[in-house]
Formats: C-alpha cells, structure tokens, sequence
C-alpha cells in the first residue's frame, strides 16, 4: 500500500511539473512526459496486485458506500491508466484532445474516490478525514489538516495553470544584437557561444520518416533549397571562383544564406580549412536551418538573423529504432511544444523570407561600395499585392503574402498536418516539363520528375534532382553539365 500511494504521490508531483512548465523548452518537457509514462507503467503491476489482495481480504458488504467509492476509485484509475496508455501508444486516428480530457478528469475523479473510499471506512485510522474529527481540530491543526494542505494545492495549481500561459510572451520577430559579429563577413549569428556539432542542422531525413512530414521532406529533397550549396555547381564554381580572389571571410557572406551546416558548425574556414568535399558542403539549406532561427536582427537582409541550437525532443537524433520509436510516440503524445519550438512567431512573417531573399553587396565582399543584388521583398512590398502601397496600377482582392504564393497547402497524408493539407516547398518548379522526364504519383497525389536521360554527371534544374547517368548519347536538353562535379 505504501509503495503504491508514493509511487502515485511522485506522479501527481510530475503531472504538477507537467501542468506549470507546459511551455517550457521541448526537451525538458517531454523528458518529464517520458518519466511520467514510466512511472505509469511500473505502478500498473503493484495497483493490480494490491486490488486483488484488497478485494480478498475486505468484507465488502459490511460497508456498501465504502465499497461503492472503491469501486467507483478502481474504475476511475482504470480510465486513467487506459486513456494514458491510448495517448502514448494509439494510433493517430484517435481523438487526444478528448482521452487527454479524460485521462485528467479521470485523475481527479479518482483523487475524490479515494478520499470518499477512506473516510468511509470505520475506524480510528481515517478519523480525520470525518466531520466529527475536523471538528475536533484545535485551530493550529486545521492549517497542517491534510484536506487543508489538499485544498491550497489545488488553489496554486489552479491559479498557475492559467497565470503561466498568460505570463509566457511570444518571441519577438526582431532582436537587439548589437554590431559585433564573429562570424563575419557573414551577418547571421549564433545565439550562444561556440559552434554547433555538424549533425545539429542536418539529418532532414529524420523529419521525413514515416508518421512524420514524409511529404515535405519529399518536396524539400527535390527543391532549391536543398540545393544551395556545393550540390549546386552554379554556386560551386562562384565561390571557387570567389576564392581565387578574396580570402575565405568573403565567402562567408553567402554561407548564413547557402551553406548553414558549414557555417555554423566552423567549417568554413573557422576550425578548419573549408572542404567542398565534406558532406556537410552538400546537405543545402536543411528542415532545422530555417526552424532553429530565433528572430531577425533587421530588415536588411543578407541573412542578418539570430540562430540557436534546435530545441528537440528526446531521442530526435538516435539512429536505434526503439530511440526512433520513442521520438515518434512523443511527438505524437504530446505535439504543441514540437510545434512552439519549430514553428516561432518569425517563421509566419513575410520578414522572414527577407532574411535571405534581399541583398545587398557589402564593401567587405566586392571591395567597392554597396550595391544592390536581388531583392524579391522590397519588390512584393512596393507592389499592390502586398496591400502597403498606393502607387501600384492594380490591386488584387486580397493582399498575398510569400507564403500565400510560394507555400501554399496542398493536399497531404502526412500524420503530422492539420486538415489533411500541409505547405507545399514546390511551387517554384516550372510549369514547363522536362521533355525527357518521368513522374511519379505520391500517396498524397505530389508529382515528382526525374530526368530519364540525363548527360554525364550532371543536375537536371527543370527536374531538380541529381540524377545518375543513364544514357549519355542522348542528352536532356534541360540538363545542366555539373561543372567540377563529384
């Protein structure tokens, strides 16, 4: 019995931590939500066993009502243990919303059963928690009478479970960084000290197992994102030939925007040499590059944001498949921080875009003076379809934001989106068709092309894939020979 009601006593504590730190960082939470389940399951033998011997050893019909509450506790603890094991381990099919209400109204229900159970019995044990005892309290132990204690816990988590999401503020889109930057010429910056490990931005497959966002990660794969960096020969020979004039910190510039993996785990010319042959020159602009960004520092563009290291789940980098399996069952379990920690105010702005698609040439990089390069936000700005501005010739109905044109939703079966729609990463592919392409239907009816003929060592950009060579004597007219490929 004691076992029992300490092992209990410890996960009403947890369920405490869980209810006030419930928009604390992901990976604090989930590993309570992680020791919440366990404990769980290692009380389910101990509350059987002691059910068993209570029911043997009890005369059940010497005291109806304190049977009546026991049997209504054992049924509510039933619920309880049911709807969490449902909640961790059920399919996505099911409601979470309504077994999470249950399984918190079936904690309290079974507080109350065992309360009522108790002071029912007959006996000197439970005296206390009879009107005749409370009577008999001098007044100096009503204040440590355990209802009393009870009641006030219930006050404070009350009051905390609506003042901690009213105390918590958004994150701002803007944040005062000051001048200094130690990655310059680069103009992003790294939220804390010292470099990330090189895994930390990479690894988007892992966003596209199954169960998760297979989906996008199928249009990011296949999209210019992906191929911003040295998979990239355009991009590949610019800055070798950037390199055969200016030194490494010139380069820099274009890294915060193209090759993120390198520059913020020191591969670019900080720790060690920079090596175009690496795998982290390849990875592009992955899932977490665009996610762990905490806020701007402006609007000016070049890649001037703020990056932290991603705020993740347990076991969201292991490669064992009980890790993997893990990772999914708490997102699933429990998805809002996942959601708060990857999907930040700054990332539902049209500023955001800005970060990377506006730029300017710096001294530092043309050794001239500044000049303007592409700049698609102030043009979306000063345009009619951004509704800011009064000089346009036409004005559509509805002003439209990057993210109304660029990523629209589109229909998917990914477990993780909402409506069956999620954001597509593909609209920048050409209407046009590869005259020497294949597509492919996904499960969610995504079209994908490959090129079917492709020259030697070459990326086809009207396919956006790299493509192996297949048939060099008939060459894709769209293909385009990869400079200095490997």
């Amino acid at each position: 019995m004691s076992i029992l009601l300490g092992g209990f006593l410890v996960m009403l504590l947890n369920s405490l931590v869980l209810v006030l730190f419930d928009r604390s960082t992901a990976l604090v939470y989930m590993s309570n939500v992680l020791l919440h389940v366990g404990l769980g399951l290692l009380l389910i033998v101990p509350l059987l066993l002691f059910l068993l011997a209570h029911i043997r050893t009890m005369p059940l019909r010497w005291n109806l009502r304190a049977t009546a509450a026991g049997v209504f506790t054992a049924l509510s603890m039933g619920v309880l243990l049911v709807s969490g094991i449902l909640l961790f381990w059920g399919t996505p099919t099911l409601n979470r919303r309504v077994l999470l209400t249950l399984h918190v109204v079936s904690m309290f229900t079974s507080l109350l059963g065992f309360l009522v159970h108790v002071s029912l019995k007959r006996g000197v044990r439970f005296r206390f928690l009879l009107p005749e005892g409370i009577a008999a309290l001098r007044r100096g132990q009503v204040l440590r009478h355990p209802l009393t204690l009870t009641f006030c816990a219930g006050v404070v988590v009350s009051v905390a479970f609506f003042l901690v999401p009213w105390l918590k503020q958004p994150d701002p889109v803007y944040l005062d960084t000051g001048n200094e930057n130690p990655l310059a010429a680069s103009e992003a910056l790294l939220a804390h000290e010292g470099f990330f490990k090189e895994a930390t931005l990479s690894g988007s497959k892992t966003c596209g197992q199954a169960g998760c966002h297979p989906d996008i990660y199928a249009q990011w794969e296949a999209s210019a994102h992906h191929f911003s960096s040295f998979n990239n020969p355009y991009y590949r020979r610019s800055i070798e030939y950037m390199l055969e004039r200016r030194p490494v910190e010139a380069a820099r510039w274009c890294a915060s925007c193209h090759d993120p993996v390198m520059l913020f785990s020191g591969r670019f010319g900080h720790r060690m040499p920079l090596d175009t042959t690496h795998w982290t020159a390849h990875e592009g602009i992955t899932c977490l590059s665009c996610h762990a960004i905490t806020g701007l520092r402006d609007l000016r563009g070049n890649g001037r944001y703020v990056i932290a290291e991603p705020d993740e789940y347990p076991f969201a980098r292991s490669t064992n498949p009980v890790g993997q399996w893990l990772h999914r069952q708490l997102i699933r379990a429990k998805p809002e921080p996942h959601r708060e920690a990857m999907l930040r105010p700054v990332h539902r702005t049209e500023q955001f875009c800005s970060t990377c698609h506006k730029v300017g040439l710096p001294p530092a990089v043309n050794y001239y003076r500044w000049l303007r390069g592409q700049n698609e936000y102030d043009a979306w700005q000063m345009s009619g379809v951004s509704g800011n501005t009064v000089r346009s010739f036409y004005l559509p109905a509805q002003p439209r934001t990057c993210i109304d044109c660029h990523m629209p939703l589109v229909p998917s079966d990914d477990q993780a989106t909402t409506g069956a729609l999620c954001a597509a990463t593909v609209s920048w592919l050409p209407t046009r068709r590869c005259p020497s392409s294949k597509a492919t239907t996904s499960s969610s009816g995504l079209r994908r092309r490959f090129c079917r003929t492709p020259s030697p060592r070459s990326i086809c950009f009207w396919c956006a894939s790299t493509v192996a060579p297949t048939a060099p004597t008939n060459p894709c007219p769209y293909c385009v020979p990869a400079i200095g490929w490997s």
